[in-house]
């Protein structure tokens, strides 16, 4: 139960981490180092790391500017809603317990709805969904019609979709291994 939950975990943080990555690569892209091109993506104005002194030999480090590539706003901005999304389905998925899913669970409780279940979970599971295709979206309709832009964000948003609706799948499944009077126990942890 433990190794799946943490499988899961693992999924949704490399998920945060690309994503997080790609953008941090798409504004800085190594602009403090001066090598030809590293990104492949043509220079950027002002990146100067070092200038030569004229009347000197001496090298003289300066800060360069910032990089000009288009920012991510407008419609390119939605390359950031996907991982949102996918968040939200991975709360909703693995809010219902699969137990709860029963006719038993809704004698042993009263009020309970087993239908009201999982028509959460089919929602949650929809918005996983959603959330990948959004960003298949984003990438073909958003980023590839416009050759200013790199697709680099919007590939590390399909990733980073993919990887939290498997970690929803995975959790939501391995939180249903087990007895749960022993979840915790461990006084290591």
């Amino acid at each position: 139960r433990r190794a799946t939950c943490l499988v899961a975990g693992m999924a949704f943080g490399v998920a945060w981490l690309v994503f997080i990555d790609s953008i941090i690569q798409y504004n800085t892209c190594l602009d403090r180092v001066n090598v030809d091109d590293i990104c492949a993506w043509g220079k950027p104005p002002n990146n100067q790391t070092i200038a030569h002194a004229s009347d000197r030999n001496v090298l003289l480090m300066t800060t360069p500017a910032p990089p000009q590539w288009p920012a991510i706003t407008g419609r390119p901005a939605l390359v950031y809603l996907p991982g949102v999304l996918g968040a939200v389905a991975l709360f909703m998925v693995n809010t219902v317990e699969p137990y709860q899913l029963s006719m038993s669970y809704a004698e042993m409780v009263e009020g309970a709805s087993p239908t009201a279940l999982k028509i959460w979970l089919f929602v949650g599971m929809l918005a996983g969904l959603t959330s990948i295709i959004l960003s298949v979206w984003v990438l073909l309709d958003v980023y590839m019609r416009d050759p200013a832009l790199h697709h680099e964000p919007a590939i590390a948003a399909i990733v980073q979709s993919v990887f939290i609706f498997v970690s929803s799948g995975i959790f939501w499944v391995g939180r249903s291994y087990g007895e749960d009077d022993l979840w915790g126990s461990d006084p290591l942890l």
